[in-house]
């Protein structure tokens, strides 16, 4: 009934043997839909409870520059097929900017396991110069140490491969996913 009525995605529970030799629950925790939530308003009275408190900063920084994750997804299982394992990953849509390109790199570069950081970009309403623009930025203002893959498909394709050319940045730039996917995988093993 919650997960029809309430949209909700997810329900934990911890039982406990009492001293009396019963079961009680303990620690009952929910997920809701927050996709529901942001693009249609639905179950507000749900999300109005929620305590980010509770939440990791990471998660809740993130959560301001990312939607979506489709093309992530892709990527993350891709890199699996292919014999590598992803630490982490972000989807930054189709609203993404310069700075939240650089606000993503600033999340991913908090987690010690990250070995390697890959872009992979299909832009529709998202222009790969302008991500190409913010990756430069990350680069230059985060003082990245980790290598930098990047592959860019899309609207301003060519303007934006042209500039992670000429940037003088150690980024590594693809054409090819599989080529750029394997790439990854042998830079973050080498690491």
């Amino acid at each position: 009934m919650i997960f029809e009525e309430k949209e909700a995605i997810r329900l934990e529970t911890k039982i406990t043997q009492t001293s009396s030799g019963g079961l009680a629950v303990i620690g009952a925790h929910f997920e809701f839909d927050d996709a529901a939530f942001r693009s249609a308003k639905r179950q507000q009275d749900i999300h109005e409870l929620r305590n980010v408190q509770d939440e990791l900063p990471e998660e809740l920084e993130a959560e301001k520059d990312v939607n979506g994750a489709g093309l992530a997804m892709n990527t993350v299982d891709a890199i699996s097929d292919y014999g590598g394992k992803c630490a982490n990953f972000l989807d930054t849509g189709g609203k993404a900017t310069s700075e939240t390109v650089k606000s993503s790199f600033r999340i991913i570069l908090k987690d010690s396991r990250v070995k390697t950081i890959f872009v992979n970009i299909f832009g529709g309403l998202t222009l790969c110069d302008m991500i190409a623009e913010g990756i430069m930025l990350a680069y230059k203002d985060l003082g990245i140490k980790l290598p930098v893959v990047v592959r860019l498909r899309g609207t301003n394709e060519e303007k934006g491969q042209k500039m992670i050319a000429e940037s003088g940045l150690p980024l590594l730039a693809f054409d090819d996913f599989e080529e750029a996917a394997q790439k990854v995988i042998e830079l973050a093993r080498t690491s």
